[in-house]
């Protein structure tokens, strides 16, 4: 089974360094087949026949013993991935229009998490958040960084992690691959 594991927050502003070599030998060692990583923000594409429940457990024990610290990891099938990229709930008209403002940031993301996100979408004159299950969909105008409707979810879902949705894209077309 071909699946996407999201780490959340290595590689961040210096912090929770891990080279996605190491990340990937890892995988390798628990026998995952086909493993590769995309950028630094901890991304991994990996085939396993191991249940997925037992085999995040070892991932979770080999991350802490050979990094020193715990981390949340969103696991998900290659389907529910390419899945994400299909139930965009922006309209190509919405996202051009927002780009437009400022085309120097990204504008769109997802947030993944492990659990039921329990927070309303949420809408805000330049940011717009809507919450779909274990994903949220954010359209914003300027710069995540300043974002005030990103901290109110991540509030309700400790797991969370944020991809841009060029991330997304490109994570799609590895999947495919």
């Amino acid at each position: 089974m071909n699946y996407i594991a999201l780490f959340r927050g290595i590689n961040v502003g210096g912090k929770n360094r891990v080279k996605m070599a190491d990340l990937k030998e890892i995988f390798n060692g628990l026998g995952c087949q086909d493993v590769v990583s995309y950028i630094q923000s901890g991304n991994l594409i990996f085939s396993t026949d191991e249940a997925l429940e037992a085999f995040a457990t070892k991932v979770t024990v080999c991350f802490m013993q050979r990094f020193g610290f715990e981390t949340t990891v969103v696991y998900l099938t290659k389907e529910q991935f390419l899945q994400v990229i299909e139930d965009l709930p922006f309209s190509a008209t919405e996202i051009i229009h927002t780009e437009e403002k400022n085309p120097k940031v990204a504008h769109l993301y997802v947030g993944f998490s492990a659990e039921q996100i329990t927070s309303a979408s949420l809408l805000m004159e330049s940011e717009r958040a809507i919450v779909a299950g274990k994903k949220v969909y954010f359209l914003m105008d300027d710069s995540i960084r300043i974002s005030k409707i990103v901290p109110k979810i991540a509030k309700d879902s400790k797991s969370m992690t944020l991809r841009n949705w060029k991330t997304v894209l490109k994570l799609a077309d590895l999947l495919e691959k």
